[in-house]
Formats: structure tokens, sequence, C-alpha cells
């Protein structure tokens, strides 16, 4: 998943180079295109079951979370390139998991690896913003994020015949360590500093205030998405073969992509997210569909996983888009920062719920609750707006 950081950092006099940035998200989201399949493969070789890896998965967002808390404090104290060598470190035993079949390994690393992800990602995405100027900060972030969302779908192909191979990992790792080659730029940006004034409660505040939808949706994208992200590729993998689970994967994250591309361009704020906010029961249809498609063969389960990357997979960078541009039509500061928490609450809570509720072990289980579920986001959102609404004229009327 990506996140842009809390912007909040000292001003900088000697700017990263942005096409050096954007090779560092590169290598970065390469290496978690492999993570995303693998892991998942591996953690089934090595005889986790698929309530384990959820938990894993829960462990590795709670690290992310933490790290996302942590990362504006990590970048003042350690510069743009000192937090990606920490983080590098941070994710490297990610490679020994290819021999380890011990869950009580498994978690801690995970966790390990969630809160260096979030360094990794609070470091280019912070870079981007302070990099492009104001006029070319859309333009820029729309090419940031082209670029390294299109490398982790492309990254496992390269290893379509071997991601369950303990070795696959250690390219992933390998990857991250690249980052580092372009992230020497990083140097200059993000200087040391002393303090930092945290404020999450009133940034989280601040963005409900502003546009609840987006937290809704953010929040319920990390609950859905993540564990749907967390099961299809062992769900693929048992029903179609090792060669179709980037070919699947690939359709998901593209048709995502594809509705955040598109709709930043052809909607204004408000619409993108009443598109999110119905978008919501067709990723209902999506997902019940899936345990059918794969039955049906490879182009149905391609087809469901692009719907259900139209559907689902675009809700967090909709709701992204949406509450920076309402933030600058207003004069306010983005809180951006309140969307990830959002998202990564809900990406802790949901896979930590289906595992205890063992629906990891039954797939059509899992997709036909996530589906269901996925309408409650259009209610909530219709409510919530109602109820803003009713707020605002019972103000004027004041």
């Amino acid at each position: 998943m990506n996140n842009l950081a809390p912007s909040r950092v000292l001003p900088t006099a000697s700017r990263a180079s942005l096409p050096a940035v954007i090779a560092a998200a590169i290598c970065i989201q390469a290496a978690q295109g492999i993570f995303d399949v693998s892991l998942a493969l591996r953690a089934e070789s090595a005889g986790l079951s698929a309530t384990a890896f959820g938990w894993t998965g829960a462990a590795h967002t709670l690290g992310f979370v933490i790290g996302a808390f942590l990362a504006p404090l990590a970048l003042r104290s350690l510069g743009g390139y000192g937090v990606l060598f920490v983080a590098c470190l941070l994710a490297s035993p990610l490679a020994g998991l290819g021999w380890v079949s011990s869950e009580a390994l498994w978690l801690p690393t995970r966790l390990a690896a969630g809160f260096a992800f979030a360094l990794l990602f609070a470091a280019t995405d912070t870079a981007v913003l302070d990099t492009a100027s104001v006029a070319n900060r859309s333009r820029a972030i729309g090419v940031y994020v082209t670029f390294e969302r299109l490398a982790m779908i492309v990254m496992p192909f390269a290893f379509a015949a071997r991601l369950s191979a303990p070795g696959t990992l250690a390219y992933g790792v390998g990857c991250l360590w690249m980052s580092l080659l372009p992230g020497r730029t990083l140097r200059r940006s993000h200087p040391r500093a002393e303090r930092l004034n945290l404020k999450l409660w009133s940034t989280a505040q601040a963005a409900w205030r502003l546009a609840p939808m987006p937290v809704l949706c953010a929040f319920a994208a990390g609950a859905l998405n993540t564990s749907v992200i967390i099961l299809l590729p062992r769900w693929v993998h048992g029903e179609l073969g090792e060669r179709a689970v980037p070919v699947v994967q690939a359709a998901a994250w593209l048709g995502g992509l594809a509705v955040q591309l598109g709709v930043g361009f052809l909607a204004t704020p408000r619409l993108r997210m009443q598109i999110g906010m119905w978008l919501a029961p067709a990723a209902a249809v999506a997902l019940l569909g899936i345990p059918l498609a794969a039955t049906i063969g490879l182009p149905y389960a391609v087809l469901a996983g692009l719907l259900l990357g139209i559907t689902a997979f675009s809700q967090y960078g909709l709701a992204l888009i949406s509450l920076a541009e309402i933030a600058t039509q207003r004069n306010e500061p983005p809180p951006t920062s309140a969307l990830v928490f959002a998202w990564g609450t809900g990406a802790v809570v949901g896979p930590a719920t289906c595992s205890a509720a063992g629906l990891y072990a039954h797939p059509a289980a899992l997709f036909t609750t996530i589906g269901i579920l996925w309408p409650a986001v259009t209610v909530a959102g219709w409510l919530t707006q109602r109820g803003t609404g009713k707020g605002k004229r019972a103000k004027m009327r004041a």
C-alpha cells in the first residue's frame, strides 16, 4: 500500500532530485510487489495456516501504523537518507522467512517490516511533496504514484515461475537496498532537528470536520481490502497455479490505478468521493463473484480481479486525492496523516477479526463476508453527508 506521509517537516534549503526520489520509490515498490505475493506463498509452503498468516498480516500493519506515527520524528532526527538506511536494516530479516516455519518468528519479523515500510514511504512521499513546486505538485504526485505502482505490478512477473521459492524474498530485500543508490539525494532534504510536536488527535478531528467521507473510505479500505490482499495470492495459487498469481494480482492493482488516474483528471474533488462511495456496492458484486470466477477459468478470474481493483482497491487513492484538494480549496493544510491512521486502524482490526473468526481458512466465506460489508460504506457515507448537511443548515439559521 502507498500513503503520502505527513509533510510537517522543516523547510529545506536544498531540494532532492525528483527523478531520483521516483527511482528510489520504484525500488521500494518493486520489493513490495515481491513481498505481497511471495510471503503468502512461502507461508503456505512453510506450513503456516491461512489464519496464522492473517495474524502476521495484522502484525505488519500494526508495525506500519507505529512507523507512520514516528516517521516525522525519524525524518527530523536522521534525515531522509538515514531513514532509508535504517528501514532497509529493519526489513532485511524478511529474506530469512523463506526458510523459517515458526509463527513465533514470522510475527515479529512482519511487525518490524511494517515499521520499516512506513519509514520508507514517509521518506519518499515527503520528499516528493518538498521537491515539487506548488504549481506542479499534483502532477508530480500523479507521476510518482503511477511509476511506483507499475513497479509493484510488474515485478512479480519476473518471478512468476518461482514466487514460492525460498530465495525470492531475498530479491525483494535486494530491491530495498538498491533504493539507497538514488536515495542519496535525500541527504540534502529533511535536515536534523531536535523537537517534534505530534498532534495526531487534533489532525484526525480536523480531517473529520473537513471531509468525513474520505476518512470513512480510508478506514474501510484498510479493514476490507487488507484481508482480501492477504488471502488473494494463496487462493489464486490453490485454484489456478503459481503462474496465475501475478496475472490476477496485476489485474486488481491496474484496476485501482486506472480509476485513480481517470477520476483524478475527469472529476471534481467532491465528485471523486461520491464515486468512491457509490463504487462500494459494486465491490460487493466483485467479491461475491471471485469464488465462482476461478472455477470457470483464468480469464474470468482476471476479470474479477480487475473489477475488484476498480471498485475496492481504488478507495484509498480517491480518499487521499479528495481530502487534499478539498483542503486546498479551503486554504487549509491537508491532514493527510489522518488517512494513514484511519487506513492503518482498519488494516489491523480487519485481519485480526478475520483471523479470530477463522475466515482465512475458508476463502469463499471471507470473500462473501467482506462483499456483504462493502455496501455499509455507502450507507455510512450517505448518513454522514446527511448529518453534515443538517449541521451546516442549522448553523446558517443560527
